[in-house]
């Protein structure tokens, strides 16, 4: 279908002024030969970076006399939030600013924003644009790929991949809106590509997406783990902590897992997500990176490092070799925390750091280890004022 659809712009291209063609298109190029090779893809120029989008000042122009009817109707917790135009403003960036396409600036998604002034109400407008049946499909083939793509640079070549016959999920993630780009890195004469999740309403997509598609997490009662995983986390439980963690892990159908250290990072990278905190994976130190890094509420910031123990015949047979297996990871763990300066980065900024290691065994025994809390610059002056 897409290549008559090309062959025919290209049989009259002497009848066309201009064509411009949005969506995922550049996936069918290399299916089409040259049925399209007289088409310029656009997709990662800086200069075209904001034609697709509304930057803040669109959204002025075009909304600032809706700005204070919108305040008055607004729908919601956010009528007591919201006070002023500015709060507002503010919490439009919040929900539907962030998308990145390789310029200086970034768009708030126009779609969503259309649909907000229309409602007056924060919503996931975005989600709710299309299907997203086809990008499921995609998890269940390519479950490490889909996990990782914050973790880690991607680079140009895989970006601008369009091979219909052999998608990766990673330039799908991107070009759906799933993700946008972070920061780009050259090294050795080649880019890569750093991405993050673009927005609030995004990320409740995403939650969304981790929980029905890859930890098959449906019904109210298993959506209470979520919270029952947050609970635990915030109050230091490990035990709990161990037993939300193993149940989520086991919702995975079994054709997902995979037996690496990066597919469990990426899968509880995924967990942290569905929390709604702000998850940093490979967070950068002096003397290296950890795991995951969570900025908690009270200024409090959790370091954990992620031990993977594949599956032995011995232990399979031996709960105490899996016990004994596990605290061996998660003390090791929290003694690579410690010696190799994961917590400095944080205690400029943070009352309290907690270092947690976490171990996996096999496809879902967990075990949690939470260290001796980490003053940090903070709490002495929280005392201090005190």
């Amino acid at each position: 279908m897409l290549h008559g659809f090309y062959r025919s712009l290209k049989g009259v291209e002497n009848e066309i002024q201009f064509s411009f063609i949005t969506g995922i298109s550049q996936l069918a190029r290399k299916a089409m030969g040259q049925s399209v090779s007289n088409l310029v893809d656009l997709s990662l120029r800086p200069a075209y970076a904001e034609i697709c989008g509304f930057t803040m000042a669109d959204v002025d122009r075009l909304f600032e006399d809706r700005y204070e009817g919108t305040l008055k109707n607004i729908s919601g917790d956010y009528k007591e939030k919201l006070k002023t135009v500015d709060d507002l403003r503010q919490m439009i960036l919040d929900w539907y600013d962030g998308y990145n396409f390789g310029g200086q600036d970034r768009v708030l998604n126009p779609f969503s924003i259309i649909n907000f002034f229309t409602n007056n109400e924060f919503d996931n407008y975005w989600l709710d644009s299309g299907p997203s049946r086809f990008l499921s499909t995609l998890i269940q083939k390519q479950p490490t790929q889909f996990l990782n793509v914050l973790l880690t640079g991607h680079n140009e070549y895989l970006i601008k991949q369009n091979d219909i016959n052999n998608i990766n999920i990673v330039p799908m993630l991107y070009q759906t809106g799933y993700v946008t780009i972070d920061k780009i890195v050259n090294f050795n004469d080649e880019k890569y590509y750093f991405f993050k999740l673009p927005n609030k309403e995004v990320k409740k997509a995403y939650a969304l997406t981790v929980r029905t598609d890859f930890f098959s997490i449906e019904n109210p009662d298993s959506l209470a783990l979520v919270n029952n995983l947050q609970k635990a986390l915030l109050g230091r439980d490990a035990e709990w902590l161990g037993i939300c963690v193993h149940s989520l892990l086991a919702s995975i159908p079994y054709f997902l897992h995979q037996g690496s250290e990066s597919f469990y990072h990426g899968a509880i990278h995924g967990l942290f997500f569905c929390l709604d905190f702000e998850v940093r994976s490979e967070a950068l130190s002096a003397k290296g990176r950890s795991d995951l890094a969570l900025p908690l509420p009270g200024q409090v910031y959790a370091v954990i490092e992620l031990k993977y123990v594949g599956a032995t015949a011995k232990a399979d047979g031996d709960p105490a070799e899996v016990a004994r297996l596990l605290d061996k990871a998660t003390q090791g763990a929290l003694g690579q925390i410690l010696e190799t300066g994961y917590l400095d980065p944080y205690l400029a900024k943070a009352k309290e750091i907690w270092p947690i290691g976490l171990a996996v065994y096999g496809r879902d025994q967990v075990k949690v280890s939470f260290g001796q809390p980490v003053p940090g610059l903070n709490a002495a002056t929280a005392g201090h004022s005190s």
